[in-house]
C-alpha cells in the first residue's frame, strides 16, 4: 500500500497537479479504539495477568515498562490498546489517541507523507517528516511551513542544516517571561525590556536607576543565558519593590539576557518579512484540509483497529483515498477545460 501511495503521488506530480517545492506540516489527534477508562497502572495489569494470560495485557505491561523507563514516573496504559496514549483533544479533554502527522504539498494539496505517532505534541515531528519525504519520494522540499506546535530552537537548527527553509510564526521570546511576571506580581513597567543594558560595563540598570551586576551564565547547545541581579539592600529600600519584585524576600531583582545562535536570529528576522508572513497565512487552508477530509468525508474520527502499526495502515488508506479523489477531480477538470 505504501508503494501505491508513492506511485499516486508520482502520477499527480508527473501530470502537473502537485509540486513538492513547498510543503505544509501538521498533526491531528485521532481517537484510538479504546475506552477512556481502560487506562491502568502496572500493578492493576499485573493482577489481571495473574488471573488470565492475555496477550493484550502482556503488551500493556511492556508498554508501561517502556514509559516508566523513559520518564522515571508511574505511568498508565490502556488495557484494550496498549500503544495508544492519552492526548489532549480540541475540546480541552483527554482521550486515548494517536497523533497523525501529514505533510501536504502547498501546490496541489496532496498528502505526500504520513506517519502515526504516540507523541502528544508536534515538537519532534518535523525533521522525521522531511526525512520521510526525501526517502520515499527521492525529493526534498525547499520550504516546510508549520504552525507554532513545531516551534523550537532545535527544529530551527535542524532545518537549517538539512537545507530546508522552515517557515512558521516567529518565536515569542517574551511570552514565557510575561507568564512568569503575572504569577509573581511584576507590573508591566518593570518587565525586563524596561531595564537598560550597558554593554561597556556588562550590567543592567532598572527603571529606578539601580544597578544589576553580572552573576554568570548558563550555556546549552542552543542558547547562552546571562544573569544579572541587583543587591538585596537596594531593592529592599526601593519604593517600587511591590511593583518590581514583590516576592523577592532575600534577594534583589534579577533579569536575564539570552544570546541565541545566529541561525535562530536569522529565522526571527526572516519570519518578520511580508513575503514569509504571506506564505505562513496560507498554511491552515493547505495543512488542515487533509485532516478535515479524513474526519468529515471518510469518518476517521476514531480508528477501527488497535495498535500503532494497524492505526498507521488505516490512516494511510485514508490518505491514499484522498489523493486518488484529488487525481480524479484534477483529470476531470482538465478534460472539461
Amino acid at each position: 500500500m505504501e508503494k501505491l501511495f508513492v506511485e499516486v503521488i508520482g502520477v499527480l506530480s508527473a501530470e502537473g497537479f502537485v509540486k513538492l517545492q513547498r510543503v505544509m506540516q501538521d498533526g491531528t489527534k485521532i481517537r484510538a479504539n479504546a475506552a477512556d477508562d481502560s487506562f491502568r497502572r502496572r500493578e492493576t495489569l499485573a493482577e489481571h495477568l495473574e488471573q488470565a494470560r492475555v496477550k493484550r495485557l502482556e503488551a500493556a505491561v511492556a508498554q508501561i515498562q517502556q514509559l516508566e523507563a523513559s520518564s522515571g514516573e508511574e505511568a498508565r496504559v490502556s488495557s484494550s490498546d496498549p500503544e495508544a496514549r492519552r492526548m489532549k483533544q480540541p475540546d480541552g479533554g483527554f482521550a486515548p489517541s494517536y497523533n497523525v502527522q501529514t505533510t501536504t504539498a502547498a501546490v496541489g494539496k496532496a498528502i505526500v507523507s504520513l506517519n502515526v505517532t504516540q507523541a502528544g505534541n508536534d515538537f519532534k515531528q518535523l525533521t522525521p517528516a522531511i526525512d520521510r519525504v526525501q526517502r520515499t519520494l527521492e525529493s526534498k522540499p525547499e520550504q516546510a511551513v508549520v504552525d507554532g506546535g513545531y516551534i523550537s530552537q532545535e527544529n530551527i537548527l535542524d532545518t537549517h542544516t538539512n537545507g530546508v527553509e522552515w517557515i512558521g510564526p516567529a518565536m515569542n521570546k517574551d511570552a514565557k517571561a510575561a507568564q512568569g511576571y503575572a504569577r509573581t506580581g511584576v507590573k508591566p513597567e518593570f518587565y525586563a525590556d524596561r531595564f537598560g543594558f550597558d554593554a561597556a560595563e556588562n550590567c543592567y540598570y532598572c527603571p529606578q536607576g539601580m544597578r544589576l551586576n553580572y552573576q554568570g551564565k548558563t550555556k546549552s547547545e542552543l542558547v547562552v543565558i546571562h544573569k544579572y541581579q541587583a543587591r538585596a539592600a537596594d531593592c529592599a529600600g526601593c519604593a517600587c519593590k511591590t511593583d518590581c519584585c514583590p516576592k523577592n524576600e532575600k534577594t534583589g531583582r534579577s533579569v536575564q539576557r539570552s544570546e541565541y545562535q545566529q541561525e535562530i536570529n536569522d529565522f526571527q528576522q526572516r519570519m518578520a518579512t511580508p513575503e514569509r508572513q504571506e506564505i505562513y497565512r496560507q498554511r491552515s487552508e493547505v495543512a488542515e484540509t487533509p485532516h478535515l477530509w479524513m474526519k468529515a468525508k471518510f469518518g476517521l474520527r476514531q480508528f477501527h483497529v488497535r495498535g500503532l502499526v494497524k492505526a498507521g495502515q488505516e490512516a494511510l488508506w485514508a490518505a491514499l483515498t484522498s489523493n486518488i479523489v484529488l487525481l480524479v477531480r484534477n483529470r476531470r477538470q482538465v478534460s472539461h477545460a
